[in-house]
């Protein structure tokens, strides 16, 4: 199972599975995750190799 930790700075700390689907036949988790000063969604891959994260980067920062 993979594991999810949520250390934010400033925003509220959250790591949990929101769903889980099947893409191309693999084991997809979308979950929510909090970091800095914000809360991110992306997707857990179940892989042969083990579990890869994909989130979206920001186009911009939130903190100066």
């Amino acid at each position: 199972q993979p594991l999810l930790v949520s250390m934010a700075d400033y925003g509220a700390p959250a790591a949990e599975p929101i769903a889980e689907l099947r893409i191309d036949g693999a084991r997809t988790l979308l979950v929510r995750l909090g970091l800095k000063a914000q809360t991110v969604y992306g997707l857990l891959v179940e892989t042969a190799d083990g579990w890869e994260a994909r989130f979206d980067p920001r186009d911009y920062a939130l903190l100066c």
